[in-house]
């Protein structure tokens, strides 16, 4: 059991009570308030500068609940150090921002994309978790890599049906509303198709991005399930690592009923209902589960037309608002995010602030006095 430092004001007099309660250790000190100083009770004095000890002992056992609060201010701010993400945007004007997932209003300049044909554009983006490299979907049904500090997208492979795939050969993208994916697990060992897409028409895709089978589709059982017909505009999967211990979950936003789902087995396209967002969003929509566990959703109103960040509970698909999307402040001229990826982890700015009060504590607890 870790210690616990309690601080009582006693009554009738000016005193202080310091409690220190631990599985082995449940003692109660008492300490006086003098003119020159705080009475130590090893008799020494308690001053700004620290303890003027008359024990040689006295420094360190003083100094025990000091340890213990240094070490909680350190597991408070690492636990929280990974609690916001960088994350880049795809616009539906072919262009990128970047952002921090808790200040999505102060995207940076947007960036064009460049490197597509004319009219050609990008439906959906993923970060593979094998490389970091930057995945997107074209419109005429083709794969690339993204560059997000440039906007460069460097053609892979135009997407056609895998050779194995005889019972439904993959034709084209019958919808551009699209989600987009990589599946963890087998993009650890880089050569099965892992990336996943599917669209609003129900259809359910893996797509090989490596070397010469790059681009080649397997079509599996469309999607099914839920209450009507699926209308799946944004997916991801979770536990997003390169662990080969952990498995993964793939979820997904339908459209229809404003719901999360989640699809299991993948492959079958099953959909099985977690809950609803309590949004109300159009099928312009962006979807990341990052490798820390955060899931986030770029949502957009249908009557605004404007897009905004939510932290998504993916056990019960509740979407809490985190902030509109805005370019270097500005929410006007922000245009709808078609679909989001998470680049890295960014730390918050209190994580920061307990970490360093807790390496400075640890500093002063650890310094001792000469004998």
């Amino acid at each position: 059991m870790d210690d616990a430092l309690g601080v009582a004001a006693g009554e009738g007099e000016d005193e202080f009570a310091l409690g220190i309660h631990g599985a082995r250790d449940c003692r109660r000190r008492t300490f006086r308030r003098r003119r020159a100083g705080l009475l130590h009770p090893d008799g020494g004095r308690l001053r700004m500068g620290g303890v003027q000890p008359t024990h040689p002992r006295s420094t360190s056992m003083s100094m025990k609940p000091m340890a213990a609060l240094a070490a909680g201010l350190l597991s408070i701010g690492l636990a929280g150090v990974a609690q916001a993400e960088t994350l880049v945007g795809l616009t539906t004007t072919n262009q990128l921002a970047v952002f921090d997932s808790a200040a999505p209003t102060g995207a940076s300049a947007l960036v064009q994309l460049t490197g597509l044909a004319v009219n050609e554009r990008l439906l959906g983006i993923d970060t593979r978790p094998s490389t970091g490299l930057i995945y997107g979907i074209s419109s005429a049904n083709r794969l690339y890599t993204v560059d997000a500090s440039t906007g460069a997208a460097s053609f892979v492979a135009s997407l056609s049906a895998a050779p194995a795939d005889v019972t439904d050969p993959f034709a084209g993208l019958q919808s551009l509303a699209i989600g987009i994916d990589f599946n963890p697990v087998p993009d650890l060992g880089m050569s099965l198709p892992s990336l996943r897409v599917t669209t609003s028409a129900g259809q359910n895709l893996r797509i090989n991005v490596n070397g010469a089978a790059a681009g080649q589709v397997t079509t599996d059982v469309p999607l099914n399930g839920g209450s009507g017909s699926p209308s799946i505009v944004a997916s991801a999967y979770a536990d997003n690592d390169r662990d080969p211990a952990t498995g993964t979950t793939l979820y997904g936003i339908d459209q229809a009923t404003d719901a999360l789902f989640v699809q299991n087995p993948p492959n079958n396209g099953t959909l099985g209902l977690v809950g609803a967002l309590g949004v109300d969003t159009s099928g312009v929509a962006g979807f990341e589960i990052s490798g820390s566990g955060l899931a986030f959703a770029a949502l957009t109103d249908g009557l605004t037309g404007k897009s905004s960040l939510y932290r998504i509970d993916l056990a019960s698909g509740s979407a809490s608002l985190v902030g509109a999307f805005g370019i270097l402040g500005d929410t006007a001229i922000a245009p709808p995010l078609l679909d989001i990826a998470a680049i890295g982890a960014v730390p918050e700015p209190q994580s920061l602030a307990l970490l360093a009060l807790g390496l400075a504590v640890v500093g002063t607890v650890t310094r001792r006095r000469p004998a």
